[in-house]
């Protein structure tokens, strides 16, 4: 699944940044200030709500844009992309939240 999302979101001239962990993500988040926050809710080593509601509580991460990924909306999920999904709806979601130009 990372490697679809990576390829999707880098051939729409995105750049992709990559945590290892729900603590990693927090620190890149911090550190980079992306636009869009993928999270998705199978991770394996982290609750993804936990990280959903820190980067949308802490002050130099809410303006972030965050879409969950996941077989079931999360409670109060409000931009979520149900898996299994295509490279292109994908892309669609993330211009819908973002606003994001996806061009190639």
């Amino acid at each position: 699944m990372r490697a679809l999302v990576r390829a999707s979101v880098k051939g729409c001239g995105l750049r992709v940044l990559e945590a290892a962990g729900p603590a990693s993500a927090l620190v890149i988040a911090r550190r980079e200030q992306p636009e869009l926050a993928l999270v998705d809710q199978g991770m394996a080593d982290g609750d993804p709500d936990d990280v959903c509601r820190e980067l949308r509580d802490d002050p130099e991460t809410m303006g972030i844009s965050i879409v969950t990924m996941g077989h079931d909306a999360p409670a109060g999920a409000g931009n979520w992309i149900r898996r299994p999904f295509s490279p292109l709806q994908l892309l669609h979601k993330l211009r819908a939240v973002s606003g994001i130009e996806l061009g190639r």
